[in-house]
């Protein structure tokens, strides 16, 4: 026991420590005056990994009111793993896309996701979803017959098809949002600025454009300076 808990509780302390460094240096430091913020930080540091910790300890005796824990954790994680890829490809494989488009496709895939999420650990706890496993033994099993049972006059109401999806589709759906919202709001909120082909995949270099503020055209071109790759501009009618 002894053990267990060491290995846990050095896992969990890991684990709140970076999540500490993490807000410290994405939300903190951009908020707050450098000097003044680095005269506390170690205070800082400390007192996001207790509130960490506390929000941590209050949520976990919310638990054995959520049913089965698993299907919304990996429902959470995958979501936010979708989100991500989603996010990747949005930048590395469509060149139009930008930091808007970005923006609200992940705001809006983690609303998305986050409600079909709650909504189906609801109706999973209301009994309105019922995930039943299938027996696999034959056992005391009588002789095949056929029965015939009537079908209930008025079938009782389902959830939303959203609500009804096995959590393993969060993440596709995750990422699609991404995707597809980061394309249209960035085709709304498009700029003149070129995108480098660096930052490009491959495979989607052939459609890069710059868009000229006359209105003409021009694509990367691709060549051979001294052994190395060179990239350039070339004018389109």
């Amino acid at each position: 026991m002894a053990g267990l808990f060491s290995a846990s509780l050095s896992s969990l302390s890991s684990s709140l420590n970076a999540l500490s460094a993490m807000i410290y240096g994405d939300f903190v430091l951009p908020l707050f005056p450098e000097d003044v913020v680095k005269q506390k930080e170690y205070f800082i540091l400390r007192a996001i990994v207790v509130i960490c910790g506390t929000v941590s300890t209050i949520a976990a005796l919310f638990l054995d009111k959520m049913g089965a824990i698993l299907p919304f954790s990996n429902a959470s994680v995958g979501a936010l793993f979708g989100l991500l890829f989603g996010l990747y490809s949005l930048g590395i494989l469509f060149p139009a896309a930008n930091a808007k488009g970005a923006f609200c496709g992940t705001v809006i895939s983690f609303l998305v996701t986050a409600v079909i999420a709650s909504m189906n650990q609801w109706y999973s706890l209301n009994g309105s979803i019922a995930s039943s496993s299938k027996s696999f033994s034959v056992e005391g099993c009588t002789i095949p017959v056929n029965i015939t049972r009537p079908l209930p006059s008025e079938p009782s109401p389902q959830p939303f098809v959203l609500f009804r999806l096995s959590f393993f589709y969060n993440a596709v759906i995750s990422a699609a949002t991404v995707v597809l919202v980061g394309i249209g709001v960035s085709y709304f909120t498009k700029t003149e600025k070129c995108v480098h082909p660096d930052l490009i995949s491959p495979i989607s270099l052939r459609f890069v454009r710059k868009y000229c503020p006359n209105g003409t055209s021009a694509q990367y071109v691709v060549g051979k300076d001294g052994g190395r790759d060179t990239f350039s501009f070339e004018g389109s009618m």
